[in-house]
């Protein structure tokens, strides 16, 4: 009988044990951060923004969650808002640690300075549509505001009006966006009179009006193979200079572009070029030797006036339809035009006085080597010589 009640009492205890393993189970179902044992809830881990250093969560519950009233309760900032990112925050129970809420707050948005630097999270703002920045000594001014790729921005001017060279850079960094400067701007360097090199980027597509007017001290130009356009006097005055090549790519010289730079000699102009605008080359008087491309249509108004010592003119394209008045008008008097030999007859007639020419000038077709030798009747190969009187 003893055993039998022995047996009965050791039965007991079993059920129990297994009772409140049940218990422990079915609340760490509930919470995973319930400890079996002690019921007790972990401490889970509140990541800073950055997500380096985990904040550990130190309160210990005071009270079983099943029992508690949860009238004591606090806020717990799990993730703090930025500038663009929203925020959480959590409402717990103080006394047992129950989550009884989340809360969203907003992002607090950027607070940029007068340098575009934001004191809250120490970015820069994206630049804005002619919006101007300092690089390097030399403003910039957006004029497409890109943020992904590429933007463009123009050379607006160098801090230091004291240079002695400048280079226009083919890109520059602002506020970490990478921008092609394709323009220097109108009277970019005005009042750079000590300046005697300038290099010009090969993303520069427009040299503005004026743009290195009065540099009186100039002498070296490197222009870019992108630029299209040299506006209105951009080289006016620029005493010093003295050749220039205009690129491949450059379609038209506006007025005055390089007016009285009276110690130019020598002007290679580019093969795309289709207009030679008014007094683009007025009163360059120490010129001698202009060489068109294949593309030029129009020559304007005194676009050559006054320049006396130009002797030598060659004109590859076949094309010209238009000389303007007064054009060539006090060049030198025995100025020798080369014109395309295959219309030498239809261009020259476009040489009238109105144009400037005179008589004691002198129009002849372009030759080559190959002008000198000719076929035989056999087909033999004779060369022309001018024969020699006795």
């Amino acid at each position: 009988m003893k055993g039998s009640k022995f047996g009965f009492v050791a039965v007991g205890l079993m059920a129990m044990i297994v009772a409140v393993a049940a218990n422990n189970i079915e609340k760490v179902n509930a919470n995973k951060y319930e400890d079996v044992t002690t019921n007790n809830r972990l401490a889970a881990p509140i990541l800073e923004e950055t997500g380096d250093t985990p904040v550990q969560q130190t309160t210990e519950p005071t009270v079983d969650q099943a029992t508690c009233t949860h009238g004591n309760q606090k806020e717990v900032v799990t993730k703090a808002p930025t500038c663009t990112k929203n925020g959480m925050t959590e409402m717990r129970c103080v006394d047992c640690d129950k989550l009884m809420s989340k809360i969203v707050t907003k992002k607090i948005g950027h607070n940029y300075d007068e340098n575009d630097l934001c004191s809250n999270c120490g970015e820069y703002a994206t630049p804005k549509f002619l919006a101007k920045y300092e690089v390097g000594g030399v403003v910039y001014q957006v004029t497409n505001p890109l943020s992904n790729g590429w933007g463009n921005v123009t050379y607006v001017s160098p801090v230091d009006k004291a240079i002695k060279k400048a280079d226009i850079p083919r890109e520059v960094e602002i506020n970490g966006i990478d921008y092609q400067v394709t323009k220097i701007a109108d009277k970019a360097f005005a009042g750079c009179n000590e300046m005697t090199k300038v290099t010009i980027g090969k993303e520069v597509k427009t040299i503005g009006k004026y743009a290195f007017e009065n540099c009186a001290k100039l002498k070296d130009v490197s222009m870019g193979n992108g630029v299209e356009d040299i506006e209105k006097g951009a080289f006016k005055n620029c005493n010093s200079l003295k050749d220039i090549e205009i690129t491949k790519n450059v379609e038209e010289i506006e007025d005055e572009a390089f007016a009285n730079c009276i110690n130019l000699k020598k002007v290679e102009i580019g093969k795309s070029v289709k207009k030679i605008s008014k007094k683009a080359f007025y009163n360059c008087t120490s010129l001698k030797k202009v060489e068109m491309g294949k593309s030029v249509k129009t020559i304007e108004d005194e676009a050559f006036y006054n320049c006396f010592k130009l002797e030598e003119i060659e004109i590859k394209s076949a094309v010209l339809k238009k000389i303007g008045e007064n054009a060539f008008a006090g060049i030198a008097t025995d100025a020798v035009i080369t014109l395309d030999k295959d219309n030498f007859n239809a261009l020259s007639v476009l040489f009238t006085s109105e144009t400037g020419y005179q008589e004691t000038m002198k129009l002849e077709p372009k030759t080559s080597i190959w002008d000198y030798f000719k076929n035989d009747e056999d087909g033999n190969v004779e060369v022309e010589t001018d024969e020699v009187s006795e």
